[in-house]
């Protein structure tokens, strides 16, 4: 659990810092929500051989908030980024809400049959659909969108062809897969 804390600490600092070093059209990279779950599901992945579903949501919880605290917290303060208390409550929220999810989504694709597995991945790629359909078609980022979307697309067929191979695990992936991106591309909207 400490480990996926401090990979969360630092993956919340690192971004911060590469928005200051990657060229702007690569920014993004480092300026997502969706990568914070990425990097989440595989710490949790990684530290989830042994624990329980419950364990492996407080872990999703630790690493979503550690990415929090490590970028508003650390990296803005170091290097003198206001922020607001509106985008730290934010964030926050949603690690409080996305997290234990992320984590149930790690242990669920580590411990349970093929199907779930597929269903798993791919709802964790249709965070980053989500995410892509939001830049793409609410902020006009094409280039960030379109990666995006091909990153989720790509991911979600690898998690089939890995994972599963059957029409059911397809058909469960799919429904994850865009289950999961259109609440993601409405939560953008709200926020």
């Amino acid at each position: 659990m400490a480990a996926v804390l401090v990979a969360g600490l630092a993956v919340g600092v690192a971004t911060s810092y590469l928005q200051g070093v990657l060229p702007a059209s690569a920014d993004f990279l480092a300026n997502s929500g969706a990568a914070w779950s990425v990097f989440a599901f595989a710490f949790v992945l990684a530290a989830a051989a042994g624990g329980g579903r419950g364990q492996a949501a407080v872990a999703g919880l630790a690493a979503l908030l550690g990415e929090v605290v490590g970028y508003y917290g650390i990296a803005s303060p170091l290097r003198h980024i206001a922020t607001s208390s509106e985008e730290h409550l934010l964030w926050t929220a949603a690690a409080l809400v996305v997290g234990p999810i992320v984590g149930w989504l790690a242990w669920t694709a580590r411990h349970e049959p093929p199907t779930r597995r597929v269903a798993a991945v791919a709802a964790v790629a249709g965070v980053v659909a989500g995410e892509g359909a939001h830049a793409l078609l609410r902020l006009g980022y094409h280039v960030q969108g379109s990666l995006e979307l091909a990153v989720a697309a790509v991911a979600a067929i690898a998690g089939l062809l890995l994972l599963g191979r059957t029409w059911a695990a397809a058909r469960a992936g799919a429904a994850a897969a865009l289950a999961a991106a259109i609440v993601v591309y409405l939560a953008y909207g709200v926020a």
